[in-house]
């Protein structure tokens, strides 16, 4: 994550860019990064941001470091997070279509899906063996 070093009243803080377009992983809202962030204190936001969409939170870094994935990067995220977690956040409010459908826009629904299938795949066939 982009972060600089700043001086606000006699202290160091961490200051995000917060013009940088980051992606809310669960609805694919895509807003500039000042949008998902919590104000705590002058110069200060808080480590999780919320988004305004689908209201799921997640922390700050998380959100820089997914818009800066590939398709099949984000696929093994997707994956890799716990199972019953990231489709029930993205089935709870009703985002599921929604998802699908920026995977679409985006260009990368076939290439993200592919790569879910093919990991998914390789675990059921991992555990049938063993």
């Amino acid at each position: 994550m982009k972060i600089v070093q700043a001086r606000l009243d006699g202290k160091n803080t961490n200051k995000i860019f917060t013009e940088q377009i980051v992606l809310c992983p669960f609805c694919l809202h895509r807003e500039k990064l000042r949008g998902f962030l919590n104000y705590v204190r002058k110069g200060e936001y808080a480590k999780r941001g919320k988004c305004r969409e689908c209201k799921s939170v997640m922390l700050v870094e998380s959100l820089v470091y997914i818009s800066n994935m590939t398709p099949k990067l984000f696929a093994k995220w997707v994956y890799d997070y716990p199972y019953p977690l990231f489709f029930a956040k993205v089935s709870e409010s009703k985002t599921f279509d929604i998802f699908c459908d920026r995977l679409k826009r985006m260009g990368i629904s076939y290439e993200f899906w592919e790569q879910y299938k093919e990991l998914k795949g390789a675990s059921f066939y991992e555990k049938e063996e063993e």
